[in-house]
């Protein structure tokens, strides 16, 4: 229990330090698909579990039975309590994943609760069911507190790449500077 709770301190700390260095604005543009499997950490969000399932934020997984994602994610959907999609890629093909609920969400104190990409940004979910580990499924590997990279890093997401255009269907990678 005492390692759970030091991971989730360690993201919130992280991310809340790294969201006000972070531009708030642009879209990362000049993605390709990822390929299955590449970043089994990543998760869509979804309000439904059912055919109206409709990807509207990513998240990553920190433990069987959290997920890392913006707090803006759950402000702007109005619910706390949502579903993960894990170990797909393709959001138009939900077969082979795992679906899970949450039961509840830790929004950080400090975050403004105005929907916007504002420093501490930041959410925790809690799963009512752990994930299984495969070669699908896996946590993300956190820093430690201290640790900084610089270099290239991978992004992904099934977010909007132009603001004119639908958001993919199949997550997206692109290389950038950290």
């Amino acid at each position: 229990m005492k390692s759970i709770i030091a991971i989730i301190l360690l993201a919130c700390a992280t991310l809340a330090f790294s969201s006000k260095i972070a531009p708030q604005k642009g879209r990362i543009v000049n993605g390709v698909n990822a390929t299955v499997g590449q970043a089994p950490y990543i998760v869509s969000i979804s309000d439904d579990d059912n055919s109206d399932y409709y990807h509207y934020c990513g998240g990553s997984i920190i433990d069987k039975e959290w997920i890392l994602t913006a707090g803006h994610c759950l402000i702007r959907s109005g619910k706390l309590r949502v579903f993960i999609y894990a170990g797909m890629t393709d959001a138009s093909n939900k077969t082979g994943g795992q679906v899970r609920a949450t039961d509840y969400a830790i929004i950080h104190p400090k975050y403004p609760n105005d929907g916007t990409a504002a420093p501490y940004d930041i959410a925790l979910l809690h799963l009512e069911k752990p994930l299984e580990f495969n070669e699908l499924v896996n946590p993300i590997a956190l820093p430690y507190p201290g640790e900084f990279f610089s270099g290239k890093g991978k992004l992904y997401g099934w977010g909007r790449t132009d603001s004119n255009e639908p958001s993919p269907d199949v997550l997206q990678t692109v290389e950038s500077d950290i």
